[in-house]
């Protein structure tokens, strides 16, 4: 209930501000994909289950924008973008929120701004968090 209940009060803030879109940050290792120790490569990847379809899902959707938050090399991250294109999966960014560099509320030059965070290191639990997340996708609408 974890994770559904950041994106409905996300949702909820972005929709009294009359927000068109959200910006959702996603940890590669470990949330995404199975982490892998050694030096990876793209083709080795092996997505946690559900993990794939919801990506699918966000990456369809207008109203969320996607950024790959990860510490993989430079020659790494184009790899995974590659594999992740040809898989229907499309982050925006890397590491970055260029539509969000400013605001009266913060300086987020440095630390990308963005409202929902998928990260093993912050709590989300990839083996329930992305059936629970596929589920609940069903169900909200579009902001615009």
């Amino acid at each position: 209930m974890g994770i559904t209940k950041t994106v409905c009060k996300q949702y909820e803030v972005a929709k009294s501000r009359n927000w068109d879109r959200m910006y959702w940050a996603v940890d590669l290792h470990g949330t995404l994909i199975l982490p892998n120790y050694e030096k990876m490569k793209a083709g080795d990847l092996v997505y946690y289950p559900d993990a794939m379809d919801v990506m699918r899902t966000l990456t369809a959707r207008p109203d969320i924008r996607l950024i790959m938050y990860t510490c993989s090399w430079p020659s790494e991250v184009e790899e995974y973008k590659k594999r992740f294109t040809v898989d229907g999966i499309q982050f925006d960014w890397v590491n970055e929120n260029p539509e969000v560099a400013q605001t009266e509320y913060g300086d987020y030059s440095k630390k990308p701004y963005f409202n929902v965070l998928m990260d093993d290191k912050s709590g989300f639990e990839p083996d329930c968090d992305w059936l629970e997340l596929k589920l609940f996708l069903e169900l909200l609408p579009l902001l615009t």
